[in-house]
């Protein structure tokens, strides 16, 4: 991200801020599993958004996680050609 988007993002910010206009966060799933997690709990926590718009898109994987055990295996080159 460059310097002058992240001006941009404060100066709108600073904006809606002293409009007390509603803050929509939008996000997809992805973004939670690249690391970008503990920056969405830090607006949520300090009420810095009022509304948190998100999509489902790896809901696959967490209902496999939840139904039953996970074995995760390292995925070498003589490991994938065994399994093929």
């Amino acid at each position: 991200m460059q310097g002058a988007a992240v001006a941009a993002a404060a100066a709108a910010w600073r904006l809606t801020a002293r409009l007390a206009a509603q803050i929509f966060l939008g996000y997809t799933s992805n973004l939670v599993s690249a690391g970008v997690r503990e920056s969405i709990r830090y607006l949520v926590q300090h009420r810095m958004v009022d509304v948190i718009v998100t999509t489902a898109g790896g809901i696959e994987e967490d209902l496999i996680k939840a139904r039953r055990r996970l074995l995760l295996r390292p995925a070498t080159a003589a490991h994938l050609a065994a399994s093929a």
